[in-house]
């Protein structure tokens, strides 16, 4: 099956601060010669140095320094994102739920696979021959064809769906991981955070299940992703309260 509906049968299969002022070092920033000043162009690319290494507290400190920095909504919003992204990775999940909603007023999350666009012809028609490869339980095959299209155009959902792949061929780790390598590549993708929600809610790993869970209902995902979400997340939440207070 090519097409937009072999997609959409494997994301279902895989997925049933408040803003700082200024610092003391920031204000004798400003007292400096302006040459001495690092401009905005600069501070970007540090901060997605620290995010691509993994450095996540240097993450939050020179994007939040950008986004007053910043006219362009949809940046700001995307920002935002990987800030959210970045405290959730420093399990501040409270920190990360509030940036993850004021991203969202910015720039709309991904929860459709009409919002994902291509621009390799020969990428897509790859990424579709492994949706149809997992239908037939092919996983192995299907890896290699997302790989494939990989490399010709790195994409979020492609880095997903071998994820996905590897969670039904039972490699629950490796999934979990690509999920994760999904969601930092693009924060907004809602199926990365639904798909790491129902790894954790099996591990039994309550806290970081209803976080991403959260997330996802922040989304506005479509049904019945929202019912089965919100059904989860209720039950995380009564597993959580009776054993504190036990």
């Amino acid at each position: 099956m090519r097409g937009r509906a072999g997609i959409n049968w494997l994301l279902l299969l895989a997925t049933n601060a408040a803003l700082v002022g200024l610092s003391p070092l920031e204000v004798k920033a400003q007292e400096q010669p302006r040459a001495e000043q690092v401009d905005a162009k600069t501070l970007k690319e540090q901060a997605d140095k620290a995010y691509e290494e993994g450095k996540y507290a240097d993450a939050v400190k020179g994007y939040t320094s950008l986004l007053d920095k910043l006219p362009d909504k949809e940046e700001k919003g995307r920002l935002l994102y990987r800030i959210g992204f970045s405290l959730g990775e420093q399990e501040k999940f409270g920190e990360a739920l509030k940036t993850y909603a004021q991203a969202k007023e910015f720039l709309p999350p991904i929860t459709k696979v009409g919002q994902i666009k291509y621009f390799s012809k020969e990428a897509e028609h790859l990424e579709e021959d492994g949706a149809k490869l997992m239908q037939e339980r092919k996983y192995a095959e299907a890896i290699k064809k997302f790989e494939e299209s990989l490399r010709l155009e790195n994409r979020h959902v492609t880095v997903f769906m071998i994820g996905a792949a590897k969670m039904l061929k039972g490699e629950k780790n490796e999934g979990a991981r690509f999920y994760k390598l999904a969601m930092k590549k693009e924060p907004r993708y809602f199926y990365a955070h639904s798909g790491l929600a129902i790894f954790h809610d099996e591990l039994g790993e309550r806290t970081k299940a209803l976080f991403y869970d959260r997330i996802g209902i922040l989304f506005e995902p479509p049904e019945p992703n929202s019912e089965i979400i919100r059904k989860r997340i209720k039950k995380n939440e009564d597993t959580i309260f009776i054993g504190k207070n036990k």
